[in-house]
């Protein structure tokens, strides 16, 4: 599949391997469907700071900045900005339904929820994220 394709993907479909690589009740390497790749894609990169990767320096996201940050209003709704930037940037095959940011009790971590749509098959799915310094 080629970055872009929004084809169709059949339902329960193993596509690929799962990432982080986990093992089967037989042993064998997991695979994914198309709606769990496309989650996890959405995981790696927001987990995934800008200047990370060495030959893909623009790939992820500022969000490690705010973390040192007051999380306010203001702060929130750049955090969530910053999200749905980074989404609509790397990741074409979802619409973006909705962002939520939370402080959580622990010092510089944020719990982060976004609710998409796979563009392609219509289905609605929830990532919720814990994003610490």
């Amino acid at each position: 599949m080629t970055q872009g394709d929004n084809s169709i993907q059949p339902a329960n479909r193993n596509i690929g391997l799962a990432f982080p690589f986990q093992l089967d009740t037989d042993g064998r390497l997991m695979a994914c469907t198309y709606e769990e790749h496309v989650k996890q894609s959405i995981r790696t990169l927001l987990l995934t700071s800008r200047e990370q990767r060495v030959m893909r320096r623009d790939f992820g996201n500022r969000l490690g900045a705010y973390l040192f940050e007051n999380i306010g209003a203001t702060t929130a709704a750049l955090i969530e900005k910053e999200i749905i930037y980074t989404i609509e940037r790397y990741e074409p095959r979802v619409e973006i339904m909705g962002v939520q940011v939370r402080r959580v009790q622990t010092p510089g971590t944020l719990s982060v929820e976004i609710a998409y749509k796979i563009l392609s098959t219509g289905e609605e799915d929830r990532l919720a994220l814990t994003i610490g310094r």
